[in-house]
């Protein structure tokens, strides 16, 4: 079962499970977590500081490091789709030191950034969108480095499971994930990652446009007007 679910969909399911006696310790684990009750989707962003009690099965669905500007993040993705296009790193040539502070850690109860105190050599920080057996979908935030986050968070497939374990904690709709509450499981659904770049590039560029003041592109439009009328 466990290299089956590893590569399925588990809004797919139900999925055949092996007798007990012929499973290992983290597939035994995962069995658990696909069969116990699903995380409770209602009123999740007024859950604060919840504790999970019990293993919980998810597949990560998108990987975001909430600790870069998305404009940097997406001249990376776009130098590693094309080299051609590699631009100057933006916080190395901006020359406002404010645009060096980059956001490190968020507060789940103030939706303020914070400084972080992730120990360690890797201190990004990353949003992940998880889902369940049921399709409900969840962020999740690390508050400490894992392992599995590594390379700006590309070495993390899409489509890879992971359980969250007892003591971990949920509050306003995010798990907080340390080391010691998730065991990464590994595993990919292809499909998913199939493009992955190009969609990044995508999302991060739809991102980018809602940030941008209201009537931004109507001023640029009416200043090349003028332009072209002296």
């Amino acid at each position: 079962m466990s290299s089956g679910i590893l590569t399925a969909d588990i809004t797919q399911g139900p999925f055949s499970v092996a007798a007990n006696t012929t499973q290992n310790e983290r597939t035994r684990l995962m069995n658990d977590a696909l069969a116990n009750a699903v995380w409770s989707a209602h009123n999740t962003g007024d859950q604060r500081l919840v504790t999970v009690n019990q293993p919980l099965l998810f597949q990560i669905c998108m990987v975001e490091n909430i600790g870069r500007s998305k404009a940097s993040q997406l001249d990376t993705l776009r130098s590693r789709i094309d080299p051609r296009t590699q631009r100057v790193d933006r916080v190395g040539a901006s020359k406002t030191p404010t645009d060096r502070r980059l956001v490190t850690s968020v507060d789940v109860e103030t939706d303020v950034s914070t400084d972080s105190n992730l120990q360690g050599p890797d201190k990004s920080v990353f949003k992940l969108t998880l889902q369940d057996r049921s399709g409900a979908m969840y962020f999740a935030i690390n508050v400490s480095p894992l392992n599995f986050l590594k390379n700006d968070g590309s070495s993390c497939v899409l489509g890879s499971k992971l359980v969250i374990l007892p003591g971990a904690v949920f509050s306003r709709g995010m798990f907080l994930l340390r080391d010691s509450c998730v065991m990464f499981m590994g595993g990919m659904i292809q499909s998913w990652n199939r493009g992955r770049d190009h969609k990044m590039c995508a999302y991060l560029e739809a991102q980018l446009d809602l940030a941008k003041p209201k009537g931004s592109s109507a001023s640029r439009k009416r200043k090349a007007t003028a332009v072209e009328g002296e």
